[in-house]
């Protein structure tokens, strides 16, 4: 039967697959109706593209319609079944290029582990795209995901999602939300964004590490790409990174958070605050390490004490945050308020934030100070 399907054929349990006989369908109201038939559609090359199982199948009186109820069903490439389908109710249109399907969607990739729910949806086997609404929840091993509406694109196994988005990592305690989310199941990222075309978004893509109820981590960034692989999550445009323990800020344009670690890696200039003890330090590039409480930074480094007005500027600065110790190296030069003088040297070493710096010179580099009465 050509028109609306390619091939159907029926199948009963218990009696195997067989010709529909005459008490079998039932002529209501010129519909035909059909219990437990397999419908399916190929290519020109024989090559069946998808199935589809219903129990109870209903045509409309032109043919061009097909209802159906309880499905199940399976999109094949090479021969192989590569996407599940369940729903409850269901309808096949324009010939089987778009199935409209109701209540309780259940998707399955037979490739990535993904497992996709939702209300409602159309699924466009020629396109290998799975449109979706409402209640909709993805899991899988590295991440599962609630959002409004969404597509998946099987062909490229790509979930994109829409609207008040909330995924939760493998980690239970990191959970991220977002207002847009792509999430490519076959290279295992998820890239987080502001709305496509949308002027005034809510919020920015943020992620949330939660201990004991309260959130002690809180990343934010225009654009996040998180590698559920690696562990690791790169902030782009305006990254911004607050702790709750040690009590610091970092910002910076483009970093890389490794969530598992806990560290924070940035290529371009990097700005470390400590919100308690107002030191400020800054560099071209540099890492902070939480675990250990240690932040390395380079090229055009300063550190500031906010409160007493001293300044320490080197090539490189290591600084050990829990001990507030802090170490120059290369070009240091040093200046205070109270009492009022500049030093320079190869090294220094102390505390901004009681303004006790050793700094210290070599052959090459003499120390040199400079005292204002």
């Amino acid at each position: 039967m050509k028109g609306l399907l390619l091939s159907f054929l029926f199948f009963f349990f218990g009696c195997g697959i067989k010709e529909p006989i005459e008490e079998e369908i039932e002529p209501t109201r010129d519909l035909l109706t059909l219990d437990n038939a397999v419908l399916e559609q190929s290519n020109s090359s024989g090559e069946v593209l998808w199935k589809i199982k219903s129990a109870r199948t209903v045509y409309s009186p032109d043919r061009q319609i097909a209802y159906l109820d309880k499905i199940t069903g399976n999109l094949l490439k090479d021969g192989e079944v590569i996407l599940r389908l369940k729903a409850e109710k269901g309808e096949i249109h324009k010939n089987g290029a778009e199935i409209y399907l109701k209540n309780d969607i259940l998707a399955v990739d037979t490739r990535n582990e993904a497992v996709i729910q939702a209300s409602s949806g159309t699924w466009y086997p020629g396109q290998e795209l799975l449109i979706i609404e409402e209640n909709i929840t993805g899991t899988h091993p590295k991440m599962n995901v609630w959002a409004n509406k969404g597509r998946y694109r099987s062909n490229k196994q790509i979930l994109e999602l829409e609207g008040e988005i909330v995924a939760v990592m493998a980690d239970p305690t990191l959970k991220m939300k977002a207002e847009y989310v792509s999430w490519d199941l076959l290279q295992k990222k998820a890239i987080a964004s502001l709305p496509p075309q949308k002027q005034s978004p809510n919020f920015r893509p943020e992620i949330y590490r939660y201990q004991a109820e309260k959130i002690s981590e809180r990343v934010a960034g225009d654009l996040i790409t998180v590698d559920l692989e690696a562990n690791t999550a790169t902030l782009a445009k305006n990254a911004t990174l607050k702790y709750s323990e040690p009590p610091v800020n970092i910002t910076s344009d483009t970093a890389t958070w490794n969530y598992e670690k806990q560290t924070v890696k940035s290529l371009v200039p990097v700005t470390v605050i400590h919100t308690t003890k107002q030191i400020t330090i800054t560099g071209d590039r540099g890492e902070v390490d939480l675990k250990k409480e240690i932040a390395t930074l380079e090229g055009n480094t300063s550190g500031i004490n906010n409160l007493d007005r001293s300044q320490l500027y080197s090539d490189r600065l290591v600084w050990k945050i829990s001990e507030e110790l802090v170490e120059g190296q290369g070009n240091v030069f040093y200046q205070q308020l109270d009492p009022e003088f500049q030093v320079r040297g190869s090294k220094a070493v102390g505390k901004l934030t009681n303004n006790r710096i050793v700094v210290t010179g070599n052959t090459n580099q003499p120390t040199v100070t400079n005292i204002y009465p």
